[in-house]
């Protein structure tokens, strides 16, 4: 995963502190992790990913794999997870407070079951989503302050 450019510097959002010198490996390439490595919260591969902490995760979600990753993007907007070093933004850990309810949701746009979708902020839609997804298909996720509150807010790109 190519993180740093002459003219990006994507460090931040992947927990570097400081720009590396010399030639630098993402910690799932580092650890020799195949290209193919599905997230814990959602059924995509690919991009940026962190370890996840598995003192809860092989009995919550049933895996055997105790080297599981998970998309930043998806820890950062799953609302249970959380990283235990919010510096180096991992290990993604948590994931034994995600509800069962919310790991029984179908994805309107993948139509998978899997991993932990998240909902709509309107109060009585239902309508779910996995992170990775709504980001492939275009809707734009935004956090709102309402009243002390963060409120999730999600619609499609119209530009």
């Amino acid at each position: 995963l190519y993180i740093f450019s002459a003219f990006l510097n994507f460090q931040a959002c992947y927990g570097i502190p400081t720009l590396p010198e010399g030639s630098w490996l993402c910690r799932r390439c580092e650890m020799g992790a195949k290209s193919t490595t599905r997230c814990a919260l959602c059924p995509n591969t690919g991009g940026a990913m962190k370890l996840v902490d598995l003192v809860f995760y092989a009995f919550i979600f049933n895996f055997s794999d105790y080297t599981s990753w998970c998309h930043v993007s998806c820890a950062l907007w799953v609302p249970e997870v959380a990283f235990g070093d919010i510096d180096l933004m991992e290990p993604v850990s948590r994931l034994n407070e995600i509800p069962q309810a919310r790991k029984n949701l179908v994805c309107c746009l993948c139509r998978l079951r899997h991993g932990a979708p998240i909902q709509c902020s309107v109060k009585k839609c239902k309508t779910a989503f996995h992170v990775t997804c709504a980001f492939q298909n275009g809707l734009v996720m935004l956090q709102e302050l309402v009243n002390g509150d963060v409120r999730l807010l999600v619609r499609f790109n119209l530009l």
